[in-house]
């Protein structure tokens, strides 16, 4: 091999080279940038953060698995499940209002799924407004009837009302019959007295 055969084969060798760098930088920068990524791509990523988040919701890092959960809803934001974990954080953390908010995005994104519904009763009956709370509990159990921690926190709202009527005992009974907790179990045994009690008085004063 000549001089410039040797050249040649050098200078070609660089350019597979410096061809093969900027490949490997435009993927890497695919990789990077969520505008470059197709929709299947973005969820992949997506769904990776979220694992991070929730490991480090796990280990006690409230404010570092929020930044992970926002981040990995930036990319993608129809992961319902990274919606409602972000709610439980933001509840965790006493952010009442971006609880309720991250709930509901994730609710409407899961139309037949109680437990947003259910955590935005949860939030409004800690702030004390029963009301808000029974009507989300009300919703949650429209999505599935038999789910206990809303017909436990739908008695509790109920309780806080002094609300008696046909719909709270159904729901009281059938927390009853389903409950396995002792100390649950007692307090639907008194809510259900406490209904029953109320309603034969009304039923009285309306004779």
């Amino acid at each position: 091999m000549n001089r410039s055969t040797r050249h040649t084969a050098r200078y070609a060798t660089i350019l597979t080279l410096a061809g093969a760098t900027a490949l490997l930088g435009a993927c890497a920068a695919k990789k990077r940038d969520p505008a470059l990524l197709t929709i299947e791509d973005r969820r992949g990523e997506a769904l990776e953060i979220s694992r991070d988040a929730e490991r480090l919701a796990m280990m006690g890092k409230t404010d570092d698995a929020i930044l992970r959960y926002q981040e990995a809803l930036t990319i993608s934001g129809e992961l319902a499940g990274a919606w409602n974990n972000l709610g439980e954080l933001y509840m965790r953390r006493g952010d009442n209002a971006d609880a309720v908010s991250a709930f509901g995005v994730a609710s409407g994104l899961t139309p037949s799924d109680p437990r947003p519904l259910y955590n935005t009763g949860l939030v409004y009956q800690k702030v004390g407004w029963a009301k808000d709370a029974i009507d989300h509990y009300a919703e949650a159990l429209s999505r599935d009837e038999n789910m206990q921690e809303a017909l436990r926190g739908y008695a509790v709202a109920a309780d806080m009302l002094g609300q008696a009527d046909d719909t709270t005992l159904e729901y009281i009974k059938r927390g009853l019959l389903r409950e396995t907790d002792p100390d649950w179990r007692e307090f639907f045994e008194r809510q259900r007295f406490r209904v029953e009690a109320k309603m034969r008085m009304l039923s009285r004063r309306g004779g």
